[in-house]
């Protein structure tokens, strides 16, 4: 009953903020009842100097190079269990439609597994 529509989207986007590095995803929380609240929450949020994940300390080299190393790394340290064959398949499509794999694309394979119905049950 905690995920809802309303909150799904919220939750796909927190993921995105986190691991892109970009708070202004979020939007401005609060604005509704307190219109000073957005430029507090905005002016910390900057003071926090947000980053996305290191992807060097977070993946070895092999599971950088190999796809199919990545994705289950990726099941490993983000799932208590596997992906489903088709998110592992679509997962896999992005993958290999990028070629090798640079910073940017590993940090977008992360937001799509926490993406999942999976991360967010976990």
């Amino acid at each position: 009953t905690w995920i809802t529509t309303n909150t799904l989207l919220a939750r796909y986007n927190l993921a995105a903020a986190l691991v892109m590095g970009q708070w202004a995803a979020l939007g401005s929380p609060g604005a509704r009842d307190n219109p000073q609240a957005p430029r507090r929450i905005e002016n910390r949020l900057r003071q926090m100097r947000l980053a996305g994940p290191d992807v060097n300390r977070l993946l070895t080299e092999p599971e950088r190079r190999d796809k199919n190393a990545l994705i289950a790394a990726l099941e490993k340290r983000l799932l208590q269990g596997e992906l489903k064959d088709k998110q592992k398949a679509a997962l896999r499509e992005y993958l290999d439609s990028q070629g090798d794999l640079d910073e940017g694309d590993l940090l977008c394979a992360i937001r799509l597994v926490m993406s999942t119905p999976e991360y967010q049950l976990t």
